[in-house]
Parts: C-alpha cells; structure tokens; sequence
C-alpha cells in the first residue's frame, strides 16, 4: 500500500485522457505537489538515526556501577548490564561499547576530557 503512494504520480496520468487538459494539468499539479510533500517527510524519516536495538547500543556511554573481577555491572541508557573489559574499570569510570556478545556488553574506558563531553551530552551532569 506504502508503494502505491509513492506512485501517485503515475497513477494519476490517466486523468489527462478522462477530463479536458486544463483541468487535468491543475488536478496532476496538486498530485505532484502533495507527492513531493510526501516525499520529503518519507526522506526525513529515512535519515533519522537508529533510536532502538543493537545498533543503536554501539559507541554509547554509561557509568560503571561495580566491579566484579573481570566483569563489570554498567549503566548505559537507565539499564543495568554486565559488561567485560580489557581496561581496568573502577566504580564510576565512564565507558563505550564496542561491541555485543549475547546480554553482554563489550567495553572501553574513557579517559578524563572524552568521559566529561559524554557527561555533558547525556545530561548526566
């Protein structure tokens, strides 16, 4: 059904063999407007980052909320996860996932100047 409107175009040229020209050009003129108006809303729609899923999970920061070991508990996004290190994590280190295996985060530490621009732009601050 989606496809069909991005065809409205198309669809509507038969009006030029139903009624007089002058008619038809002004009916065609205000399809053609209403489908690039539709087309500007389906293109902004298209480039909007992704906001949900694994993908979005990627390159994003949290606080690490305790140490376990090797593995660490993190809040990223108001969620708990359990989260693995190559770096040495502390509590309250900020971090970036790199990666995902299952439940379970991969991660980084950030150094001091990369963990404040991330407080800021969360609004964790």
């Amino acid at each position: 059904m989606c496809h069909l409107l991005l065809l409205m175009p198309v669809i509507a040229l038969p009006i030029f063999w139903m009624v007089p020209i002058t008619a038809a050009s002004l009916i065609y003129a205000t399809v053609f407007a209403i489908s690039l108006w539709l087309y500007w809303f389906v293109w902004q729609a298209m480039r909007r980052p992704v906001a949900t899923g694994r993908e979005e999970l990627l390159h994003a920061t949290g606080r690490v909320l305790e140490v376990r070991g090797e593995s660490a508990q993190v809040r990223i996004h108001s969620e708990f996860w359990s989260a693995v290190s190559l770096d040495p994590l502390k509590r309250d280190d900020m971090v970036e996932v790199t990666g995902i295996d299952g439940l379970e985060l991969q991660v980084r530490r950030l150094d001091h100047a990369t963990a404040r621009t991330a407080l800021r732009s969360e609004r964790l601050i």
